[in-house]
């Protein structure tokens, strides 16, 4: 599947506040005009309705003539003069997708030294054949717009709700077009947005010829002009995409980057769906844009995809209403909608309060606060201060909780600790659980030796009939001696990530070890916290990992799918009897913790639209579709120079045989090289390769992915060595 070629530099888009504004008109104008400024300049009609007695095509081929005989094309025509959605309903409407896949083809057969104007049908949301707003059907392509705006009584109104209707979706907008100067219309509009405003006088009535009209030269004027500011805005765009990565290279200090070893910078033009924009210069110095998917789902953010026009709306509604404003002892809709929403969804049975933060570190760090004050408050009874210094947590090997000081010494040492903070030290018991992969079609779970093989995956999560088994006394004597070797006021609490490490390599942890482990936690008084900023909300093919577990965990922490994908925002949910721990007449007995954005309106209304739109998607069912075709993981797992397989929800990862281990191993560059060259934009993860697709994404889209994953596999492992780590 390779990254999809767009029309980028090589066209733009003439749009309209409505119908009858003139888009057709400015279009015959732009290609009579054109020769100065805009190359060879090609008119396509995408949907043309009123077909053949109406066309759009043939009017600018005729009046473009006496300048220059312009290339015109409809694509789809149909013969009802009534909106595109409706006149298809007598036969097939065509896909949104197939659409764009004409329109990008068409482009596509214009030379390198033409144009491609394309004219839309209706205003900016009026319906496509599909039934879609075209405003989100052609945003793939995401063509610099030209916006005709009404000269008319009311047209202002008309204009700039058309125009903000295009930026709120990521298009630019860099001219509005207005034919008729009696209203002063233009003026107004000129006022209100961020763009050149050119203006015409009116054409004549219809049953009048527009010969006279096209040869005035005030218009003539008003025509070159627009061609000229359109041809200097997407040189100067053109322009800056060559330069932005040599610009970020040498100013921006990149996270999680070695840059003395950092060659090659990815431009991103934009990103809808699944896909980012990538922009890359030729041996011409040509730039070239092109699609390539997000299979790192953005460090694994992405939830209702890229460019979603509704958490756009939804973050503007609430920019809007409300900006930011201070949130302790503060109540605002967004937040209590959205504290509402999470403890009816993935705090369910067991949480009563909502602790907002900023980003999944800080939501760990809180969530650290809550146990270790319970743990001492149970040990010691509330007090001013606690003797517990030496207090530990019981954690996991290869676990990565974040980058704030509390929760690096939460895990071991590492180079995401150890070499990064002089102050770091392990306060943990680190326990090295058994994992799960599929090695050869089966999932085999393993610890110093392989314990259990099973032919399902979900065999491992068939709790009731587990906790029965002698694998399960096995971990409950080894979990029971671990704690009983420790003093009961060294162990603070447990943290672990439920079901899957992210960062450790996509560990796949024994459901059964886990369930557990928190289980005799729980049993002995050691309060229970899991981190599911990376697992939660849907990531793993259920709303949170702990009820794949069947544990109630005393507190969780959930980030990066919270808001879809588009903003930072977190939240650590608490049981009551955390809560109460807190309460008391002293200040300093509340929990100090806070940032200056917390809670922030935007970031919580954007939340709960996303969260109503997973339950909307999800909840019905009660589970996601299958996105990794499972006879195709199973192929994968039986590779010779593959060590295992894991496939949960969104997930796949891949294993890799081979020497060295952890986050620094560099065995899977080579792989993840060869699938960016094949439009996938994949990050090595030590030796492991993984995708990961939001959600949202078609499953016939992860067959696309995993196909090429198996091939890219089958050819790089066989006759390349691994690369520098990019």
């Amino acid at each position: 599947m390779p990254g999809v070629r767009l029309p980028g530099l090589g066209a733009f888009q003439v749009w309209g506040s409505s119908t009858d504004v003139g888009k057709t008109l400015l279009s015959a104008g732009l290609a009579a005009n054109s020769g100065n400024y805009l190359r060879n300049l090609r008119y396509i009609k995408p949907v043309q309705t009123g077909y053949p007695d109406d066309d759009d095509s043939l009017f600018v081929k005729r009046h473009a003539k006496p300048q220059r005989d312009v290339d015109v094309k409809v694509l789809l025509g149909y013969r009802d003069p009534v909106s595109p959605h409706r006149a298809v309903e007598a036969s097939k409407a065509i896909e949104d997708s197939k659409l764009i896949q004409l329109v990008s083809e068409e482009i596509g057969r214009t030379s390198d030294s033409s144009i491609s104007l394309v004219e839309t049908a209706g205003g900016v949301l009026s319906p496509a054949p599909s039934g879609s707003l075209q405003a989100d059907v052609y945003r793939p392509l995401r063509m610099t717009a030209v916006l005709v705006g009404s000269g008319q009584l009311g047209g202002i109104s008309e204009t700039l709700s058309a125009y903000e209707s295009l930026l709120i979706r990521g298009y630019d907008v860099p001219v509005v077009f207005v034919f008729g100067t009696e209203h002063e219309n233009h003026k107004a509009i000129d006022k209100a947005v961020d763009a050149n405003v050119l203006v015409a006088p009116s054409p004549p009535p219809k049953t009048e010829p527009l010969t006279k009209y096209f040869e005035e030269d005030g218009l003539r004027e008003a025509f070159s002009s627009t061609c000229k500011t359109i041809a200097s805005y997407m040189n100067s765009t053109e322009s800056r995409l060559r330069t932005l990565s040599e610009e970020a290279k040498d100013h921006i200090w990149w996270p999680f980057t070695q840059h003395a070893t950092t060659n090659k910078v990815t431009t991103i033009d934009s990103a809808f769906g699944d896909d980012f924009t990538v922009a890359t210069t030729d041996p011409k110095d040509k730039v070239n844009l092109s699609t390539q998917f997000d299979a790192c789902s953005s460090w694994w953010t992405n939830g209702l995809g890229h460019g979603n026009p509704k958490l756009a709306l939804e973050a503007a509604k609430g920019a809007s209403r409300y900006g930011h404003v201070i949130f302790p002892e503060v109540a605002h809709q967004p937040a209590v909608d959205l504290t509402n929403l999470l403890l009816d969804n993935v705090g369910s049975t067991w949480a009563d309060r909502v602790f907002f933060t900023d980003n999944g570190s800080t939501a760990v760090e809180v969530g650290l606060k809550m146990i270790l004050r319970k743990r001492a408050n149970d040990l010691y009874g509330r007090r001013d201060e606690y003797p517990w210094k030496n207090m530990k947590v019981i954690a996991l090997e290869e676990s990565y909780h974040g980058d704030t000081l509390g929760v690096m010494d939460c895990s071991p040492s590492s180079v995401f600790n150890a070499t990064q903070m002089p102050w770091y030290k392990p306060n943990g018991i680190f326990l090295d659980p058994p994992t799960v992969s599929m090695r050869h079609s089966q999932w085999i779970i393993e610890g110093d030796k392989v314990l259990e093989k099973h032919g399902e995956r979900k065999d491992l999560f068939a709790m009731e009939k587990r906790l029965t088994s002698s694998l399960a006394e096995d971990y409950r004597q080894q979990i029971k001696a671990v704690l009983a070797s420790e003093e009961p006021e060294v162990i603070g609490g447990l943290l672990m990530e439920p079901v899957l490490q992210g960062a450790g390599g996509m560990r796949f942890i024994d459901p059964l070890y886990q369930r557990i482990l928190a289980d005799e936690c729980q049993r002995t008084g050691i309060p229970v916290m899991v981190d599911e900023v990376f697992t939660g909300l849907w990531r793993l093919g259920a709303p949170s990992a702990s009820q794949m577990l069947g544990i109630k965990p005393d507190v969780a922490a959930f980030a990066k799918l919270l808001t879809g994908g588009l903003l930072p925002l977190s939240v650590t949910l608490a049981s009551d009897e955390i809560f109460k721990v807190f309460e008391g007449k002293k200040k300093e007995e509340a929990l100090l913790h806070g940032h200056s954005y917390t809670a922030h309106p935007i970031g919580c209304q954007v939340a709960v639209h996303a969260l109503q739109e997973y339950g909307k998607r999800f909840s019905g069912s009660g589970q996601q579709p299958q996105y990794w075709d499972n006879q195709m993981c199973k192929d994968i797992s039986s590779m010779p120079n593959v060590n295992g397989v894991v496939n949960l929800g969104t997930v796949l990862a891949v294993r890799l045989a081979g020497s060295g281990s952890g986050y620094t191993a560099t065995g899977s560059v080579a792989v993840t090289q060869a699938l960016r060259e094949k439009g996938i934009y994949a990050r090595p993860l030590g030796n492991t390769v993984y995708l990961m697709c939001s959600p949202v994404t078609e499953v016939q889209k992860c067959d696309e992915l995993i196909s090429e994953l198996k091939q890219t596999l089958s050819h790089v492992l066989e006759v390349r060595e691994p690369a520098i780590a990019v």
